[in-house]
């Protein structure tokens, strides 16, 4: 999870006005904090309670949630993202 951190916040700094862009950027990172610091107790509990495999679907299907966003993202079609503005490498 930790190595999407720099993308993440690479995009972002193209999206958000200078102005802004440190409380955004603290605040993304507030809640990428407090999820994990709620998720992984929550899954662990998942994990004792019903075992690895379900917890592992039920981690998969939270990401899933995370989709419509990024597509979402996609069409906004920001100059930080290489591959929706036409510069990819």
């Amino acid at each position: 999870m930790w190595v999407t951190v720099p993308v993440r916040q690479t995009y972002l700094n193209g999206l958000i006005p200078s102005a802004q862009r440190a409380t955004v950027l603290s605040f993304d990172n507030l809640m990428t904090s407090a999820g994990a610091a709620a998720a992984q107790p929550l899954l662990g509990r998942i994990a004792d309670a019903r075992g690895y495999p379900f917890a592992y679907f039920v981690s998969a299907f939270v990401q899933l949630t995370a989709l419509p966003f990024l597509l979402l993202a996609r069409r906004a079609n920001a100059a930080s993202d290489p591959i929706a503005s036409g510069n990819a490498v």
